[in-house]
């Protein structure tokens, strides 16, 4: 080990595959692949680096005992090894070493209770681990039968211990499930296995896909986050408590929390200081805050909060969800600059969902997922983000009229081109000069045409509702005249359509004092073989 002057520069500029926080808060490490990687031990700056672990090959995963003395690290090298340093003594080698058996591993836990116990996970399997300072490191294979079960696994995805049981730990899969594992095997489950020995003794659906997060807070709830999008809160008894379904943010990647605050409420209710914030990551790109409103609400247990409303089940708070964050998570399609204000215009390939106003952001960015962001890249903020949506349909009751009608999900429109007028002013029936005014248009892959407020990104006002269709294929290209009285909208065709601005008539009730200016189509023409650039 040697002293570190920070932690960049004592990882050397290589990647870090893992990181890991002591159970007094005090120290963190990590640890990274490549060639020569350390393994940085730091508090507020870094006080030990074990250099070239596990043969110089790094490490996967690593973690501390709650008592932050012991660091277990598993190596990234061939065959695979897991090592316990004492971080705390002037070596430079770890304690003890063994041979991983088995499918590499990736994922490590130890156990909060007994922390000679330890469980790693691999894609085909899960192991456990014992070790003391007289025998070293002992490795364990759990018992799964097929014979107890439907199916074994397709693949695992991370294991945890519950620290309600110390022989308790649980593995979740790609399937969905949870897998129990215990220290009693389903032969005989009056008979208690060695220390280390574990046997699966239930298998549990709890996903519609693959479950990407598995960890356990507050000593008393598991929580998981799927690749179904949906985030879920159980006891220790795997009973469902809290849920959010239907946040269209795409599959959950990171779940963290918030600081718990007061004490439990003696009738045993959830209260917000049972189940703090919960502020989850997504892959398209999102980071939401999912909170309880502190309001007591008999028979909401979860919440969709693609119609903001509670769902039925238990008795609990009512929860919410907050956008904190959204970008692109894919590549950036088109851009496009405001011409007279600090915006600017993206369209991409990334996964848009959901629709969130906020105040003082000015720049623009469309997804072929048909999300619009308005960004100003001047505070770097987003004031406002739309999804174009076609109209949600409803199903038919069922026989007998029974079931409620449930909506099908909208289809999201891809958005493959956009940019701003050369005015950068709206416009549409109200012409306004106000500051971040602006009209955006916007074409779609379908080959509809929609142009809207730079500061609300709603449609522009029109005497026949809806987008305008300029042509049955892809909208490649925008060019407004000069005068801005114009738009030229070129399609995959190789067509050319005009829309011209101009009065049109009043519908009845309108005040005769009303400007009554819109866009209208003027006609489509074939004008080239080729793309029109």
């Amino acid at each position: 080990m040697t002293a570190a002057g920070g932690l960049a520069s004592a990882s050397g500029g290589n990647p870090s595959g893992s990181a890991a926080s002591g159970g007094t808060g005090g120290q963190c490490g990590s640890g990274g692949g490549g060639v020569d990687p350390p393994t940085p031990m730091t508090t507020a700056l870094p006080i030990r680096t074990m250099f070239n672990p596990h043969s110089g090959a790094g490490v996967v995963a690593v973690e501390f005992t709650p008592d932050s003395k012991f660091l277990i690290t598993l190596g990234n090298e061939t065959p695979q090894t897991i090592a316990i340093w004492d971080w705390t003594k002037d070596l430079e080698t770890p304690d003890f070493t063994a041979q991983v058996r088995g499918d590499p591993q990736m994922l490590l836990r130890i156990n909060p209770i007994d922390h000679t116990e330890i469980v790693t996970t691999g894609r085909q399997s899960v192991n456990f681990f014992t070790w003391d300072t007289e025998s070293g490191i002992q490795q364990h294979i759990p018992i799964m039968s097929s014979k107890d079960f439907k199916h074994t696994p397709t693949a695992f995805t991370d294991s945890v211990f519950l620290p309600s049981a110390a022989s308790e730990a649980i593995s979740s899969t790609a399937d969905g499930e949870i897998v129990v594992w215990t220290n009693r095997s389903l032969n005989n489950l009056s008979v208690k296995l060695e220390k280390g020995k574990k046997a699966a003794i239930k298998c549990m659906k709890l996903h519609n896909g693959s479950i990407n997060v598995l960890m356990t807070f507050n000593k008393k709830y598991i929580i998981t986050g799927g690749e179904d999008g949906f985030v879920k809160i159980f006891d220790m008894q795997i009973r469902l408590v809290l849920w959010f379904e239907s946040l269209r943010a795409g599959p959950i990647i990171s779940i963290s929390f918030g600081p718990m605050s007061g004490s439990e409420k003696s009738d045993g209710t959830i209260s917000e200081t049972d189940i703090p914030d919960i502020i989850i990551s997504t892959k398209k790109s999102r980071i939401l805050l999912l909170t309880s409103s502190g309001t007591p609400t008999q028979g909401t247990g979860g919440v969709d909060a693609d119609r903001n409303k509670p769902m039925e089940g238990p008795a609990s708070m009512l929860p919410t969800v907050k956008v904190i964050s959204e970008g692109q998570n894919d590549t950036i399609y088109g851009l496009a600059a405001h011409p007279c204000l600090p915006r600017f215009a993206v369209a991409g390939y990334s996964g848009g969902f959901g629709t969130s106003t906020d105040i003082g952001l000015i720049a623009s960015v469309g997804s072929s997922a048909g999300l619009v962001q308005i960004w100003d890249y001047v505070t770097k903020q987003i004031v406002v983000s739309r999804q174009f949506e076609e109209p949600r349909e409803e199903v038919p009751r069922g026989p007998g009229g029974k079931k409620p009608n449930k909506e099908v999900p909208a289809k999201v429109l891809e958005i493959q081109s956009l940019a701003f007028s050369q005015t950068g002013q709206t416009l549409g029936n109200i012409v306004t000069k106000m500051p971040g005014s602006g009209i955006i248009r916007i074409g779609f892959k379908n080959g509809q045409v929609r142009l809207v407020a730079t500061d609300s990104l709603t449609d522009l006002p029109r005497s026949t509702p809806g987008p305008f269709q300029a042509s049955s294929l892809p909208i490649t290209r925008f060019v407004f005249s000069p005068t801005g009285s114009h738009l030229a909208v070129a399609d995959s065709g190789f067509a050319v359509a005009i829309f011209k601005k101009e009065k049109v008539a009043r519908t009845p009730g309108e005040a005769a004092t009303s400007m009554k200016v819109e866009w209208v189509l003027v006609g489509r023409c074939k004008a080239h073989f080729r793309e029109i650039v």
